[in-house]
């Protein structure tokens, strides 16, 4: 059975890639610059934060080395 494509699928795709290309940019070293997304809301902010082998932060986007972030 084949799911349905729909509109709400392709900016879930859309925005996952856009993370991707902004994490190579904070990590461009890396051969994988992040392996999990969360997106937190607090305080009436909502922001991606994607966990990876290293901390760094940029822009939209912020990487937390999972072994040593307390968010992690």
């Amino acid at each position: 059975m084949a799911i349905p494509f729909d509109s709400r699928l392709q900016r879930r795709i859309d925005e996952q890639l856009r993370l991707a290309q902004l994490a190579r940019t904070l990590l461009p070293e890396a051969a994988v610059p992040y392996f999990a997304h969360m997106r937190l809301a607090t305080g009436g902010r909502v922001r991606d934060v994607l966990l990876g082998p290293r901390t760094r932060t940029g822009g939209d986007v912020v990487v937390i080395d999972w072994r040593n972030a307390p968010l992690g």
